[in-house]
């Protein structure tokens, strides 16, 4: 007799979060070390590339309307194939569109990882045990919310194909 042979376990999404890792060390990290030589300058940086409240709530309300057409497509087929088309097309700009958040994401856990970097040489008065681990939190919950949104994405983008994998 011979032994069952189980697939491997994907490995999706810790790859994703390595992917993602890479893309926001370029999206943050290589802006905060290339701007970062005073205390000043690091904050004037880190203003500019982190996303403010109101872009984020934007964001993410232009990411759930990407959700909310992908479900309607992945449920719901016109008879008219002109209406279908039109679908299709709104579902393909706000697919393009809502990618925001995530490279809102990317480029936040970047300047943090960034930050954390020149964090010895600029501020080295407040390093604590509790600021280091709440920063390495941040970077790795960052990281994590990047490779879901991403891999969710990927999949909304082509709900049909996404579920005939399963």
């Amino acid at each position: 007799m011979l032994p069952i042979k189980r697939p491997r376990p994907k490995l999706h999404m810790f790859r994703r979060c390595l992917k993602e890792l890479v893309i926001s060390l370029l999206l943050g990290t290589v802006p905060v070390l290339a701007h970062s030589d005073s205390a000043q300058s690091l904050k004037a940086i880190l203003d500019v590339l982190l996303a403010g409240p109101f872009f984020q709530y934007y964001y993410a309300s232009l990411l759930l309307l990407f959700i909310a057409v992908s479900i309607f497509l992945f449920l719901w087929r016109f008879g008219n194939d002109r209406h279908q088309a039109a679908l299709i097309a709104v579902h393909r700009l706000l697919g393009d569109v809502s990618s925001s958040l995530a490279g809102a994401f990317r480029t936040g856990a970047g300047a943090i990882l960034g930050f954390m970097i020149v964090w010895n040489a600029l501020e080295p008065e407040t390093i604590t045990l509790a600021n280091v681990a709440k920063t390495v939190a941040a970077i790795v919950v960052l990281t994590i919310v990047c490779a879901a949104l991403a891999l969710g994405e990927e999949a909304a983008k082509d709900p049909r194909a996404a579920a005939a994998q399963r």
